[in-house]
């Protein structure tokens, strides 16, 4: 088996993206190594100097108990978090601090602790304005940063590579690791690499170490032994793929020209569900864990919505999460929650609040 260095992905755009990208192409970059590492050392000064970190609370909690679905919303002002019963019902929010704006969240298998996404440092210093993953506990209490918004790591044949921000947590089934992604720093080589830490921060470690793909992890096996996950580059091509923990490739799915990305598996762990950017559609996708060339997948959205992604199954796996977009009367783009069976029949719009008025997308369905 050989890394996950493979010629003809891409990363993914659209619904389908892993994490956002820089806008700027790398052959803007070309010919600029000494500009890029003068970029990187004035910002690396400008974090020392002038960043500060958001309030990690050491106690407090939520106001109320959270309820089964996580989802985040800017209905307040800022993107904070919320909760809600599995029908839409008994709407609540957890978090109010506008300085802390949440990005992303997940529950941990065990359903005791919360890992959220938040910004760090000094929003007029970009890049020193990176993301962070903290834990808390499942009432919000005992919050605590996870990851340093900065890593170097030695690589034997680059050197000292930089690493900023983190994103896209994802538990081990038994609660105690976390699978992450990180964007090598200057952006402009388009290098996401997976990493795994422990929940209490330590035995941090690259487990992707493929320059110029996107490498991305989106659940874990059953067995706590295998990632799911994505790989791309610059191709217009992104496939499904099972990684090792090591980083290895075991298994992928996909054709050339099209973008598979955001893979969930059922709870039983024989289904997944993910997305597909094709000839200009995006459509939500389920087939079997052992097919072995996703020739026996089938469509749930049938292009119904814009942009769908899967966020979990349900517990039994009788019913699918899903955020999908659509575009206001001015043109922008907004999200709501669908929750639909299994199958793709009796989709329901679960969104809690007016769509064209905040912003919501579902992050995590409690176990």
């Amino acid at each position: 088996m050989k890394r996950s260095g493979l010629s003809d992905f891409v990363v993914s755009k659209g619904a389908l993206r892993f994490l956002p990208r820089n806008s700027k192409t790398a052959e803007a970059y070309a010919g600029s190594a000494v500009k890029l590492k003068v970029l990187v050392v004035l910002s690396i000064s400008i974090l020392l100097l002038s960043c500060h970190n958001n309030p990690v609370d050491s106690g407090g909690g939520f106001p109320v108990k959270a309820g089964p679905i996580l989802f985040i919303s800017d209905k307040s002002g800022s993107s904070q978090l919320y909760s809600m019963n599995e029908g839409g019902s008994n709407v609540q929010q957890l978090t109010s601090d506008s300085a802390f704006p949440i990005l992303d969240a997940k529950w941990s298998p065990d359903g005791s602790k919360i890992a959220v996404v938040s910004l760090i440092g000094d929003e007029m210093t970009y890049p020193s304005f990176r993301d962070a993953i903290f834990i808390m506990n499942a009432d919000g209490s005992n919050k605590y940063q996870l990851t340093k918004e900065w890593l170097d790591i030695y690589d034997s044949a680059w050197g000292m590579i930089e690493y900023g921000g983190a994103k896209n947590p994802v538990w081990s089934p038994d609660s105690k690791q976390i699978a992450y992604g990180r964007l090598m720093i200057p952006e402009a080589l388009g290098n996401w690499d997976i990493f795994l830490i422990n929940s209490d921060g330590t035995a941090e470690r690259r487990v992707t170490e493929t320059v110029h793909l996107v490498e991305g992890a989106y659940d874990w096996s059953g067995d706590g032994k295998s990632l799911i996950g994505v790989v791309g580059d610059y191709t217009d091509t992104q496939r499904l793929c099972v990684f090792d923990l090591q980083g290895v490739v075991l298994r992928s799915w996909g054709s050339t020209g099209e973008m598979w990305g955001v893979p969930v598996l059922s709870r039983t762990g024989n289904q997944i569900a993910f997305g597909i950017h094709a000839n200009y559609v995006d459509d939500v996708f389920v087939m079997s864990l052992q097919d072995t060339d996703g020739s026996g997948r089938v469509s749930l959205t049938n292009g119904k919505y814009l942009y769908p992604r899967p966020v979990a199954y349900s517990t039994d796996d009788s019913k699918i999460l899903l955020n999908v977009g659509y575009r206001n009367a001015e043109g922008y783009l907004h999200h709501e929650i669908v929750l639909m069976n299994s199958d793709g029949s009796a989709p329901k719009e679960i969104t809690p609040f007016d769509a064209d008025s905040a912003d919501s997308e579902a992050a995590s369905w409690r176990r």
